[in-house]
Formats: structure tokens, C-alpha cells, sequence
């Protein structure tokens, strides 16, 4: 019985190692250490976020359906792939108040210093891991992205379309009385905190139409960290071909600036 078993173990041993030798991969990369992309994450809505009943009831119907979005990558990879230092935008539509769930349009804007495969793990990254906050997206467009948050300030700049200022309440009075928030952020972020925004412009892309909202408390502000999502972003970048999409797919959604 023993002998038995050692030349069990010798066959599968020498299994494992030939399949190795002849290229057949045993990928437990992303299951044991499964993608985390970290940094910084704005948010503004065509709604104010924090305020009296009365005010958000007023608002909620015709109000709230649009959002943009700020992503500043600190460290993190996709598929292998180093995502540090990338910024991205989006300007997501629903055809009723983002918190109600519809179905939603978005745009995305990926910094142009970012290229090729980086570009494109980026854009899956994105799309694997915050989907359903963006719904369809219509449009991925290549321009200068800048989204920046130092102390209670922070920004979102994209060429000459997508612009918000603002900076965080004072006292942080979103945290002393947070029977005044009514709303999530469309991504999960960690200690965020209302902002107020006093400028907030986007000048249409697609089907989306351009709207501006402006000295309002309607943004969110805080940090992010995709592991809250890890099981959906592991299966995304470990079952091929999605490591992370088909590069036809991500060519088709990729227009060149000025498009």
C-alpha cells in the first residue's frame, strides 16, 4: 500500500511538471492575490445629496439623473497590468433619478497619456469592476483628464467638456447629522464625505445631453478600493478570453481624440 501510494505521488508529480514543460498554465495568480486598484474618487449629481427633506423631495423627480465621475488610480494592477497614475472620467444618464436604479448611459474619458494595452486593461478595469454604475457606455474617448483632491478641495477637469470645483462641508457636517444625506455614491467609498460643488459643467457627449449645477451640496468625495468587488473582478480577469475583454471589443469602444 505505501509503495502504491509513493508511485502515485511520483506520476502526478511528474504530471504537473511535464504539463508545465509543455506550457499548460496552472493560473492561481489572481485568485490568490486578486486585483486591488486603490485611489481617489469625486462624484457630483444634478441633485443635491445633503439638505432638508423638503428641499431633496422638490428635487428628486425631474432632478438626479445625471452624475459625473472622478477615478485617480494611486497603485493597483489588472490582468498584470500596472494601473498607478491613471485618470479617468465618466458622465453617466438614467432616465430617472440615478437612486432609483434604472437603466443608465455613461461616457468615459481615459487620460491620453495612457495608451494601449494600458488604456485598454484601464477601460476593462473600469467597466469589470464599476459596470453597473456606468450601464451602457456609448463612447470612450481619449483626452486630457485631471481629477485631483488635496485636503477638503478637489477637482475633475477633462479638456474643455467636464469641469467641477468644489470642496468638502465645513465641520463635516454630513458626519454630525447624517439624517441630512440622501444618497450612496455610485461607487462604494470609503469615509466619503458631502462636497459642495461651485462649479459643475458638462458640455454633452453622445446622447448626453449637457447640463451644469452649480454652488450646490451634490458631490461625494471620498477614497476607493475595489476588493468590496474582488470576487466579480477575479472571475472578470481569470476566465479567458475576458482577461479583460476581447481587443476587438475595447478597439470598437476606443474613438481617437477629437471624435
Amino acid at each position: 500500500g505505501g509503495l502504491a501510494m509513493q508511485k502515485l505521488l511520483l506520476v502526478l508529480v511528474a504530471g504537473l511538471l511535464g504539463a508545465v514543460g509543455t506550457g499548460v498554465a496552472y493560473t492561481v495568480t489572481h485568485m490568490d492575490v486578486p486585483p486591488n486598484v486603490t485611489g481617489q474618487y469625486v462624484e457630483v449629481r444634478s441633485a443635491t445629496v445633503f439638505a432638508g427633506g423638503c428641499h431633496v423631495n422638490a428635487e428628486a423627480d425631474l432632478q438626479g439623473r445625471r452624475a459625473l465621475m472622478g477615478f485617480h488610480l494611486e497603485e493597483g494592477r489588472w490582468c498584470e497590468m500596472n494601473l498607478a497614475g491613471v485618470e479617468m472620467a465618466a458622465a453617466v444618464v438614467s432616465d430617472g433619478n440615478l437612486s432609483d436604479g434604472g437603466a443608465r448611459r455613461s461616457v468615459v474619458y481615459i487620460d491620453e497619456s495612457v495608451t494601449g494595452q494600458k488604456r485598454a486593461e484601464a477601460l476593462a478595469w473600469l467597466k469589470g469592476v464599476y459596470g453597473d454604475s456606468l450601464g451602457e457606455v456609448e463612447l470612450v474617448i481619449s483626452a486630457p483628464v485631471s481629477v485631483d483632491r488635496e485636503g477638503g478641495r478637489f477637482s475633475i477637469q477633462v479638456a474643455d467638456v467636464l469641469s467641477v470645483e468644489g470642496s468638502s462641508l465645513p465641520d463635516l457636517e454630513c458626519c454630525t447629522m447624517p439624517e441630512s444625506v440622501w444618497y450612496e455614491p455610485l461607487v462604494p467609498a470609503e469615509d466619503a464625505v458631502v462636497g459642495n460643488s461651485s462649479r459643475c459643467r458638462f458640455e454633452g457627449a453622445g446622447s448626453l445631453a449637457a447640463w451644469s449645477y452649480e454652488d450646490q451640496n451634490n458631490a461625494f468625495v471620498g477614497g476607493f478600493d475595489d476588493r468590496a468587488c474582488v470576487p466579480a473582478a477575479a472571475q472578470v480577469c481569470d476566465v479567458p478570453p475576458a482577461c479583460c475583454e476581447v481587443p476587438s471589443r475595447v478597439a470598437a469602444l476606443a474613438p481617437t481624440a477629437g471624435q
